[in-house]
């Protein structure tokens, strides 16, 4: 079975020069799970094996998955990153004290709170030292444009099949 996705990480606006990602530790395929009654595939990768850059994702057009052209997408990752700001990325003293000053005390908070960083349903010390130990310096996530790259991107093969029948595969 050909290749079915490919995985490149990076930080600027050049995929076609971005390295291959680490290996996922598992790729899960739950038959009729999506939308319409698709297959839902996660991914998932080691803690900290992708972080402070972008992942490129690129589904292949394959028989397995039925598309007639790679669908490609991307995740950028900013640890302690709170969206205060739409023109960059940059951790800094504003992500540790919007932390400290959104504290939830005993009560939850929803997973989509910018500040709950460990995502433990609680905005606390833990999350402040998150945003701490986090600051980006010199080297924050670059916000990318891609607007002018030719698509498909190049490709590369990388041995990740789907696995078939609602399985896990390592």
């Amino acid at each position: 079975m050909p290749p079915t996705f490919e995985f490149r990480i990076g930080n600027d606006d050049l995929p076609a020069n971005w390295t291959v990602a680490p290996s996922p530790k598992s790729v899960t395929v739950r038959t009729g799970a999506g939308s319409g009654g698709s297959d839902r595939v996660s991914i998932l990768w080691n803690d900290n094996d992708i972080q402070k850059e972008w992942l490129q994702v690129m589904v292949k057009a394959t028989s397995n998955t039925g598309l007639a052209a790679p669908d490609i997408f991307y995740f950028g990752n900013a640890v302690g990153e709170t969206g205060d700001n739409t023109s960059n990325a940059v951790v800094d003293l504003q992500d540790d004290l919007a932390a400290r000053n959104n504290k939830s005390g005993f009560s939850p908070v929803a997973i989509t709170n910018a500040y709950d960083f460990n995502r433990d349903q609680r905005v606390d010390a833990n999350d402040e030292l998150i945003a701490r130990d986090n600051h980006s310096g010199s080297t924050p996530l670059q916000l990318i444009d891609l607007s002018s790259m030719p698509f498909p991107a190049q490709t590369f093969d990388v041995p990740y099949s789907l696995p078939t029948g609602g399985k896990t595969f390592m």
